[in-house]
């Protein structure tokens, strides 16, 4: 059994935590659950006006504990 979230044919499998960057140097954590369409999340922060760039992290929900980098993304790109 995989612990913590990875990316599997366009979906987030398992719990993955998103950090994402604002433009004005603030930042805020979000929770992601099993089986979210990896392309819809990062359009939807793509679209907040303030965004500057996020990082996807793969999460062990049991232990709460914040694994590997697992995605980033920021407007003209992304990558694993």
């Amino acid at each position: 059994m995989r612990v913590g979230g990875y990316i599997q044919n366009g979906y987030i499998k398992g719990t993955a935590l998103i950090l994402i960057v604002y433009a004005d140097g603030g930042k805020k954590w979000y929770r992601t659950g099993d089986n979210r369409r990896l392309y819809k999340v990062v359009d939807y922060f793509r679209s907040v006006p303030t965004f500057k760039y996020g990082k996807i992290f793969s999460y062990d929900k049991e232990n709460k504990i914040v694994l590997n980098k697992i995605y980033w993304f920021n407007f003209q790109a992304d990558g694993y």
